[in-house]
């Protein structure tokens, strides 16, 4: 069996069909290659996956039909901590759940879309142990806020493009192949690394949280789609210990079927019940508050345009100036089961033009950190994501979006040229920044979001 931080390979299941192989080329990584002889074993480059160059986007785990090759898993020692059992006991246990979770388990479990998923996931949580649970998204208008000062800053000192550091594949890529291109990186955390970071520095403080709890008393723990998020909580960046552990959506739902968890549709319509004002099995069934506004962050965050055009938008709201034209130009695809694709986008806002680079796929995404880094293409802002179709389809999803039959699971769609501004303000009623003490200044506030990349090494948090 061979592990690195994010994949497990566990040669005694694989049945030698390659398709591990064919998916890693075609994301432009190639960890791994074919054996000797007909239907043999792939050989993992290197010697093991820890020494490889696998940036952990987890597309051989969907590839993979014999269950050869899944995420490492860290539920159990997640689970482990959350009963008292390991060296530590902490006061505080926290979940930071991210939005596709609750919608896996309606689909796991054939949850149908008239009950909301959510009671049923944060009961599962709290019955694993855990005394709090955050929505992860919350905070995320806030980042595209400073995401788009630092686009407003590159571009009025012509120092672009800014490389979007949402994707921790993306951001492993950059630093063990364009080390070049990690001044270029975004400084700005993601919504759950940021949302531990405040959790433990200002628990009872500057937050409005029952109790007081130091840094050492909280655990927290943060539950994705993605793969590669292990990478990002383990990084020796600034605060690595602002989360202490990641398990993805395959891990969770993967202990539910062999603990023989049943969930049926009249089940998760009667948690979803007890959401009832009055009712004193409330707060059991539901996020906890201040940071339980989940459906009011949701949209602003996986909005079907992007990241890079929410972005863009959040430009033209601080610049003031109405978003004239946009013209696409397309730079490459990739056919495959998902499109992989790098376009362009020209942005006219006002007398200015912002320039976006959009690219979904390893593939895609590889060859546009080539023409950045030899200066063939120039623009503001890099969106680079190394999932094809984005992190619907990440390597710690149970099932990627294309193999559900689901085109955009996560997206909830709205009228921008109408909407926009109506959302942002409701928004910036609900941010993170509103539970920080009003006494700290930009600069302290700050530095809740940003860390970063730009100084990361590889070493690794075991």
């Amino acid at each position: 069996m061979d592990s690195s931080h994010m994949i497990t390979f566990d040669s005694n299941r694989c049945i030698g069909c390659s398709k591990c192989v064919q998916v890693c080329d075609s994301q432009g990584i190639r960890v791994f290659k074919n054996g000797i002889g007909p239907r043999s074993k792939p050989v993992v480059k290197l010697g093991s996956l820890a020494n490889s160059d696998c940036v952990g986007c987890g597309q051989c785990i969907h590839e993979c039909p014999a269950g050869a090759i899944y995420p490492y898993i860290d539920i159990e020692q997640c689970l482990t901590t959350l009963r008292d059992a390991g060296p530590i006991q902490y006061k505080k246990k926290v979940a930071l759940l991210s939005p596709p979770v609750a919608k896996a388990v309606a689909q796991f479990y054939n949850i149908p879309n008239t009950i909301d998923p959510l009671p049923t996931t944060v009961r599962i949580l709290r019955d694993f142990g855990f005394t709090h649970v955050f929505s992860s998204v919350f905070g995320s208008s806030d980042m595209n806020e400073l995401d788009a000062q630092e686009v407003i800053r590159v571009h009025d000192s012509s120092s672009g493009p800014v490389i979007s550091a949402r994707c921790p594949s993306v951001v492993r890529l950059v630093i063990q192949s364009y080390p070049a291109l990690i001044p270029r990186l975004m400084p700005i955390r993601s919504c759950g690394v940021m949302l531990g970071t405040v959790l433990k520095d200002s628990w009872g403080e500057g937050l409005y949280l029952s109790g007081h709890a130091k840094r050492e008393d909280i655990y927290t723990c943060y539950i994705v789609p993605c793969t590669s998020k292990k990478d990002e909580i383990r990084r020796d960046i600034p605060d690595p210990s602002a989360v202490d552990a990641c398990f993805t959506i395959w891990e969770l739902l993967n202990y539910l079927a062999k603990s023989s968890v049943i969930i049926t549709p009249e089940l998760a319509a009667e948690n979803a019940d007890r959401l009832v004002p009055g009712r004193s099995t409330k707060r059991y069934y539901n996020l906890d508050p201040p940071f339980d506004n989940s459906k009011i962050l949701t949209y602003i965050q996986l909005w079907e345009e992007g990241i890079g055009a929410t972005c863009m938008r959040f430009v033209a709201h601080k610049l003031k100036q109405p978003i004239l034209a946009v013209t696409e130009n397309k730079i490459i695809e990739f056919n495959g089961k998902v499109k992989q694709f790098a376009h362009l986008y020209r942005y006219l806002l006002g007398a200015t033009e912002y320039t976006l680079l959009v690219a979904r796929g390893g593939r895609a995404v590889r060859h546009c950190l080539n023409l950045i880094s030899t200066g063939e293409i120039i623009c503001d802002y890099a969106d680079l994501l190394f999932c094809p179709g984005g992190c619907k389809n990440g390597g710690g999803q149970y099932q990627p979006a294309y193999l559900r039959g689901i085109q955009d699971p996560d997206v909830i769609r709205f009228d921008p040229e109408k909407n926009f501004e109506k959302i942002v303000n409701s928004v910036k009623k609900a941010t993170l920044i509103d539970f920080i003490e009003p006494e700290n200044n930009d600069r302290t506030i700050r530095a809740h979001y940003t860390a970063s990349p730009r100084q990361c090494s590889m070493d690794i948090k075991e």
